[in-house]
């Protein structure tokens, strides 16, 4: 992760930053939460001005488990597995901030919409993503070769995560 490698931006900040940016951007009803236990952080929006343009957004950032980490050496200093494991933190939180700016950005210009950047990311009614539930299909038809119908019934219910279960 060559962007944010060493960025001292706070996840505190970087995640006020992500909100200004949304809500700069017309989205609203933002929230964000940690699942410590599966290592993953949520964020959630609206955006859109009318019922049937409005679009519900759920972001799954992948975070490291401090488990992962183990008190080192660098550069003649010892960084606890504390500091590690929030350096991580902070980075990937950078790149969502920046992933997201570039999504908003490219749709303020003309250049696409939100249902073409978010498409993976969007809600559906029965609270799971786009990308949860063409998981399972879209690896059957590179698996078999063959085309599921579009959206087709998944059976299996989202995880927490961002995959199916």
């Amino acid at each position: 992760m060559t962007y944010a490698a060493g960025t001292t931006v706070t996840v505190e900040k970087s995640k006020a930053e992500l909100e200004r940016l949304i809500r700069q951007h017309g989205g609203y009803n933002y929230g964000s939460a940690t699942l410590d236990a599966e290592g993953v952080a949520l964020v959630h929006f609206a955006i859109g001005a009318t019922d049937e343009r409005r679009r519900h957004v759920r972001l799954h950032l992948p975070l490291p488990k401090q488990t992962d980490f183990t008190d080192a050496r660098r550069g003649g200093r010892k960084r606890t597995a504390a500091e590690a494991w929030e350096q991580s933190c902070r980075e990937r939180w950078r790149v969502l901030v920046l992933a997201v700016r570039a999504k908003l950005e490219l749709i303020e210009a003309g250049g696409s919409t939100i249902d073409r950047e978010f498409l993976a990311d969007l809600a559906l009614p029965d609270g799971s993503t786009v990308s949860q539930r063409l998981a399972g299909p879209l690896a059957e038809a590179y698996s078999t070769g063959r085309m599921p119908p579009l959206l087709a019934a998944a059976t299996s219910e989202p995880d927490m995560a961002g995959g199916a279960a």
